[in-house]
This record gives C-alpha cells, structure tokens and sequence, in this order.
C-alpha cells in the first residue's frame, strides 16, 4: 500500500509539474502575443504619425506655391503698370511729326527702290529660258510626262528639232541681255 501510495504522489507531482510548465509556456505565449499587439500599435501610430505629417507637408507646399504665384502675379502687374507709364511717356517724347513725314518718305524712297528690282527680275524672267534643255522642258510641261520622261525624250531628239530649240534660246537670250543693259 505504501508503495501504491508513493507512486501515486510521485504520478501527482509529476502531473503538477506538468500542468506548472503548461501554464508557464501559456503565459509566455500570452506575453509575446500582448508584445506584438503592442508593437503592432507602435507602428500603426507611428504610421499614422508619418501620414499625418506628410499630408501637413503637402498643405503646406500647396499654401507656399500658392502664395508664390501671388506674389508672380503681383510682380507681373506692377511690371505691366511700369511698361504702360513707360509708354506713355514715349508718345509724349516722339519726334516732331515733320521728322516723321522725313522718315516716311525715306522708307518710301526704299520700297520704290525694292519695287524696281522686283520688276525688272519679273521681266527678265519673262524673256523665256535661255538654255535648250530648260526650253524644251518648258515647252512639255503640263503635258502629263514626269520630268524623267521628259529629259529622255530631249535626248532622243533630233538635230532639226534641237537646232529650233538653239535658235529660240539665242532669241530669248538677246532679249534677257536687253532687259539686263536697260
């Protein structure tokens, strides 16, 4: 009985001993389950902290573009205001109209000029080519050839034809030469 007894005691306290570690390492688990919790709760504040600072930042750059486009806008006025009192005071100061008429007539004096030369190079391009190749050309145009077509049936020409074409181009050439002299 004794025996039976002190097996059974031992059994229980091997069973106490067990339940004990049990519980220990129930306890343990609990404390790093509430350590990550609360880690977890670090983190998300700290979170929400970086956001919310952020977010001020941003409103913050919005006010100070803002205010700097202000103050663009402001400098653009004063500048505009500048610029106009500027005008004004360059119409009180223009030239006596008598000088004016004088430049006036200098610049018409010049557009007669370049009118002239404008003329005379229209009527020298109204002389017609001058070269046989360019003639013939002329002559064909508009006819539905491309300019491939044309050069080759230039040089499939014959000695009569080209001998015309010499004999225009010399009369065209004169009359070029007369225009130029005048």
């Amino acid at each position: 009985k004794a025996k039976a007894a002190a097996k059974k005691a031992a059994v229980a306290v091997k069973k106490a001993k067990a339940a004990a570690i049990r519980q220990r390492a129930a306890e343990r688990a609990q404390a790093k389950k509430a350590a990550a919790a609360k880690k977890r709760a670090t983190l998300k504040s700290k979170a929400k902290k970086a956001a919310a600072k952020k977010k001020a930042q941003a409103a913050s750059l919005r006010v100070a573009k803002k205010n700097a486009a202000l103050k663009l806008k402001a400098a653009r006025a004063r500048l505009t205001k500048k610029m106009v009192a500027l005008s004004a005071e360059a119409v009180k100061l223009r030239l006596p109209k008598k000088k004016k008429k004088k430049k006036s007539a200098a610049k018409a004096k010049v557009a007669a000029k370049k009118a002239a030369v404008k003329a005379k190079k229209d009527k020298i391009k109204s002389s017609g080519a001058v070269t046989v190749r360019s003639l013939f050309l002329q002559q064909q145009k508009g006819k539905g050839m491309g300019l491939i077509q044309m050069q080759e049936k230039f040089r499939s020409l014959g000695a009569a034809e080209k001998k015309a074409l010499v004999d225009q181009a010399k009369k065209n050439l004169a009359k070029r030469n007369e225009i130029k002299q005048s």
